[in-house]
């Protein structure tokens, strides 16, 4: 066995002697003087091994077998890489830069701040955030209006008498002129829901409280609200859910609406968030019961938004559809992301569309009867809203068809996408109607990209019909909408605009975009200075 070992070593030849223990030279980070900050993790001290002599070359024995020529040759010292050279010690006055102790601490304090304005990644949108928008909108319009009351609040007295057990008011100024003398007192015709919400503060401000102090707060609750539903529509990217908040409160005719804090605006106001609210349970999934209540309230503000039914029920059938749905619309109704499938591939289970539609109908039907046996206890009849019963409204000449006809589809078209500023010689050349309302497209041009949302999915197909079906009593409707900035009446249907021309802008901004973006608020602002100043045509 010994012999064997022999004759092997003898066979590979003389080996070279073996190497001595290859000692650990530390290269230190350079020292910065008057630094007392222990160092981290990337400064400790590197540790390199030194370079190791080179080996003599082994002699092969004689007689030893030669290599043939041409085959691979063993690797031998010589063409080994040779020793590694001692790396120079850093000069003191040629340190580099970046390394000093006050760039580590920028950019540390960099990293801290791009990490904090970092666009949150939870499933909602941050409850600081919201507060705050609620805060600055409030603000704002509170400095706008400066201090502007109400003239036509019909919603403080009805709150009043709901407080008192009545139905009816019991002062009627001649200023209220659409109050209905009936049965021996006078009643407000518009839907009760805006009275109830001032209940409290009536209760607590008396029946001399500022309708439009409420119609402000609102406001500035329907712009966080608007938040929440963007942010589940788009996700956390780069905060662009903030900017279309801040676009739908003040980019549109909704700053208006807030600002008049009249009644027939307030009642817009009020549907509007019971709608972003609904629409808000739908984005998390909520049961269809509260859904139905939710629109119900907004039925009992404003009646013509009882047809949103139809965005509702695409989300009913986007819940049964048993096709595979991939990415963030799989989670969310209307959210960008993932493929939802379409209509047209779905596979619905129609025994929970069903349950669910009754679900919601049922508690929809609890508001509109509500209403119907407010009526009823009104005016004898609870189809008998009391609007035909206004002193002298029927005989005015855009009532000669009637309250509700086909003659008036034209004018209101007209009013709602082609109406223009009137044009004066001085600058800034146009000047705000005030009466006829202008093109909702004028006042907010980026809801044109709400055309680009046309996919057949249940949301879109949902959304549209939704519009549609509101749109059609606003068209039947006599009167274009009274003195205004804008098309008032679209406010019904803002909210679904709004979530389509999220979906036309695929939650991404270019130059088109933002140049849509700024005409929407320099024409709100030109839009508000002529109603705040009188400067209307």
């Amino acid at each position: 066995m010994a012999e064997g070992d022999r004759r092997k070593r003898a066979s590979r030849g003389k080996g070279a002697p073996e190497s001595p223990a290859t000692p650990i030279v530390p290269l230190r980070a350079p020292h910065y003087a008057g630094s007392t900050r222990p160092q981290d993790r990337s400064s400790r001290p590197l540790e390199q091994p030194a370079a190791q002599p080179a080996a003599p070359t082994a002699q092969p024995k004689p007689g030893a077998a030669q290599p043939k020529p041409g085959a691979a040759q063993p690797a031998s010292a010589s063409t080994q890489p040779g020793p590694a050279k001692a790396r120079r010690a850093p000069s003191p006055g040629l340190s580099n830069p970046l390394n000093s102790a006050g760039w580590v601490m920028l950019r540390a304090q960099w990293t801290t701040v791009r990490t904090r304005l970092r666009p949150p990644t939870g499933p909602d949108a941050p409850i600081a955030v919201l507060a705050a928008l609620v805060a600055v909108a409030f603000i704002w319009y509170s400095f706008i209006n400066q201090g502007h009351r109400a003239s036509l609040d019909y919603y403080v007295p009805l709150a009043d008498a709901f407080l008192h057990g009545r139905l009816y008011v019991i002062a009627h100024p001649s200023y209220l002129n659409e109050l209905v003398p009936y049965g021996g007192h006078y009643y407000v015709v518009y839907p009760p829901a805006p009275a109830v919400l001032l209940m409290p503060l009536v209760a607590v401000f008396g029946n001399t409280f500022d309708q439009a102090r409420a119609s402000i707060a609102l406001g500035a609750v329907d712009v966080a609200l608007a938040a929440a539903v963007a942010y589940r529509v788009v996700g956390p990217r780069r905060w662009i859910w903030v900017l279309f908040a801040i676009m739908f409160g003040f980019g549109s005719t909704v700053w208006y609406e807030v600002m008049s804090g009249n009644s027939w605006h307030f009642a817009h106001v009020c549907a509007t968030t019971f709608l972003l609210l609904a629409i808000i349970d739908v984005q998390h999934d909520g049961p269809p019961w509260r859904i139905g209540l939710l629109l119900g309230c907004a039925v009992l503000s404003r009646l013509p938004t009882a047809l949103a039914v139809f965005f509702f029920l695409g989300y009913f059938a986007w819940r049964a559809d048993g096709q595979n749905r991939v990415g963030r619309a799989a989670e969310t109704f209307a959210a960008l992301g993932g493929r939802a499938g379409t209509i047209l591939s779905s596979k619905l289970d129609w025994r929970q569309f069903i349950l669910d539609s009754l679900s919601f109908g049922f508690a929809l039907a609890i508001p509109i009867l509500v209403y119907f046996m407010y009526n009823e206890a009104r005016f004898g009849s609870p189809l008998q809203q009391g609007y035909s019963l206004i002193p002298g409204l029927m005989q005015e000449y855009q009532y000669r068809h009637g309250f509700l006809a086909i003659e008036s589809i034209g004018r209101n078209l007209y009013a709602m996408l082609l109406n223009v500023p009137k044009q004066i010689e001085s600058f800034p050349f146009v000047q705000p109607r005030n009466l006829g309302g202008l093109s909702i497209f004028l006042t907010t041009p980026a809801f044109l990209w709400a055309f680009r949302a046309h996919r057949p999915s249940w949301f879109m197909v949902g959304a549209w019909l939704s519009i549609l079906g509101i749109i059609v009593p606003l068209l039947l409707h006599a009167d274009p909408g009274g003195a205004e900035f804008g098309y008032r009446y679209a406010i019904d249907f803002y909210p679904f605009i709004f979530l389509l021309m999220i979906h036309g802008m695929r939650g991404r901004m270019n130059a088109e975009r933002w140049a849509a973006m700024a005409l929407c608020f320099l024409v709100n602002i030109w839009g508000m200075y002529a109603v705040m100043t009188g400067w209307l045509a």
